[in-house]
């Protein structure tokens, strides 16, 4: 048997405990996901990290962190699925089944 790989399509945006303790598992307080995470980046002059560790990107602006996948991310990730060959990949819909309300 093969497994697929999952790539989100969404990201989560965190309440952070510290703005100046910013960098990954860093403590928060809460959390929501962020379906509009381009909009929330694009709007408040956040500063975009790629972690190649994890493959993933998150940015930060005070105690605001987001955690999502970019194309960087995403091809990373496919290219990671192709060369194991594993059965291939999907993603969630863009929604994450949120009401439209």
């Amino acid at each position: 048997a093969k497994i697929s790989l999952g790539l989100p399509y969404y990201g989560f945006a965190w309440t952070l405990v510290d703005a100046n303790n910013r960098g990954l598992l860093a403590p928060a307080n809460s959390w929501c996901s962020c379906t509009a995470g381009g909009a929330l980046i694009a709007q408040n002059s956040t500063t975009t990290v790629f972690n190649s560790m994890f493959v993933s990107d998150y940015c930060y602006n005070g105690t605001t962190w987001i955690g999502y996948d970019d194309v960087q991310s995403i091809h990373t990730k496919v290219t990671y699925a192709k060369g194991k060959g594993l059965l291939g990949y999907f993603s969630w819909q863009i929604t994450i089944g949120l009401s439209p309300n």
